[in-house]
């Protein structure tokens, strides 16, 4: 996989965690979720967003 295959795989990836957060945030504006939940939920995506960015640069530049 070339490097540009592999930073569009990464951009891929961080736009498809950034619509995950966009509709949470949606469905708490709704009323669908009370604050606790919204937060939780919220920080799990954060961690997993820096998680997989961390995982997908260093796909992407061949670091681990």
């Amino acid at each position: 996989m070339s490097a540009r295959e592999r930073m569009r795989e990464v951009k891929r990836e961080l736009e498809q965690l950034s619509v995950e957060a966009m509709k949470l945030r949606d469905d708490y504006e709704k009323g669908n979720l009370r604050l606790e939940e919204y937060l939780a939920e919220r920080f799990r995506l954060e961690v997993l967003h820096t998680a997989r960015a961390i995982s997908a640069l260093r796909r992407a530049f061949r670091m681990g």
